[in-house]
């Protein structure tokens, strides 16, 4: 399900994105490395905490699949 949620395949419920609490950032940075060696590199600009970094680009990945909007990604 995770696969077809980031591919954008599958959208589902907002509510249903936060009870589940998927962490799609593993399989978007899979799904596009150029967009999260951007992502990691412009935290690193800012100096922030690597896992601090990996939490933004978990929850950058929620919006798109519970909203049905195109991924851009």
């Amino acid at each position: 399900m995770s696969w077809l949620l980031v591919t954008g395949r599958l959208t589902i419920a907002a509510e249903l994105m936060t009870d589940l609490d998927l962490r799609l950032g593993v399989l978007a940075r899979g799904h596009r490395p150029a967009t999260h060696a951007w992502f990691v590199a412009a935290g690193e600009q800012l100096r922030l905490p690597p896992d601090d970094v990996a939490l933004q680009w978990n929850a950058l990945m929620v919006p798109p699949p519970s909203s049905g909007s195109a991924r851009t990604v």
